[in-house]
């Protein structure tokens, strides 16, 4: 089943974890990374730096962490 954004749920969910454990590996090291380079390692489903549904994954996994 697709979810709000057009992805299956089980894709959304997989490229939320890989998002989370990138950014959590970034900010361990103090750094920053580029939403080009992000959405270049997130290998479950294909985004382009400033798709409005890579803000909405951003967005859900920061009220997760949260």
């Amino acid at each position: 089943m697709l979810n709000n954004y057009g992805f299956e749920g089980a894709q959304w969910d997989a490229a939320k974890e890989q998002a989370t454990s990138i950014l959590i590996d970034v900010a361990t090291r103090k750094g920053r990374i580029a939403y080009s380079e992000l959405v270049g390692q997130i290998s479950a489903l294909s985004l382009e730096p400033h798709d409005s549904r890579l803000f909405h994954l951003l967005g859900e996994i920061s009220s997760e962490e949260d």
